[in-house]
């Protein structure tokens, strides 16, 4: 699941360095209803957005949890392959029908900037709140929706995401469901190199 608005958000940071590889359901997958996504958003499991066999690398690390105010979703990146700033967004989602959809608003989203895994400088996290407001303003008021089916060869969870009811294809995503406690290589949005970061 790319967003939290955080699917927006990967978009637009990724838009400074290489686009993110994209995957939208192919005809062999099964759209999964109201009660699939709900038992996933229950389960313990990492999802791994953009997952490379090569080196079992994810562009991305997304968590789901549910408390008595719904559902929180908590997006992970590493904003550069051989840097270790890494930012961490989180926000509220609703299960509308069968899809998790949220309308965005910039301040809503609980966004931290981590330096070798320990909260970055104020003069850090400032220029890069700033830098995610600016690209991400003709978003704002937009309502997204996601929606999942799955891979019937692979088990991958596919997504599609629309905007204000449009497809919006460059926001899709494949997930590979990994164990919470499994070793997870998160590559990065900016300046790929050929070496994934070990988190």
């Amino acid at each position: 699941m790319r967003s939290p608005a955080a699917l927006v958000l990967a978009a637009a940071l990724a838009a400074t360095g290489p686009a993110v590889a994209q995957a939208g359901p192919q005809p062999a997958a099964r759209p999964l209803t109201r009660q699939d996504v709900a038992a996933l958003v229950k389960q313990d499991a990492s999802w791994c957005g953009g997952w490379r066999k090569s080196d079992d690398s994810c562009e991305e690390l997304v968590f789901l949890a549910t408390d008595k105010d719904g559902v929180l979703q908590t997006r992970r990146y590493l904003l550069a392959d051989e840097g270790v700033v890494e930012l961490v967004v989180r926000q509220r989602v609703t299960l509308d029908n069968d899809g998790l959809c949220w309308t965005y608003r910039f301040v809503d989203l609980d966004i931290a900037v981590l330096n070798e895994g320990q909260r970055a400088s104020a003069e850090q996290s400032a220029a890069m709140v700033l830098l995610m407001r600016e690209r991400m303003a003709d978003l704002e008021g937009k309502r997204s929706c996601e929606r999942f089916a799955r891979d019937a060869a692979t088990g991958d969870i596919l997504s599609t995401t629309t905007l204000d009811g449009a497809p919006a294809p460059e926001l899709d995503t494949r997930f590979r469901l990994l164990p919470q406690d499994a070793r997870i290589k998160l590559r990065g949005l900016i300046d790929f190199s050929n070496e994934p970061t070990n988190t």
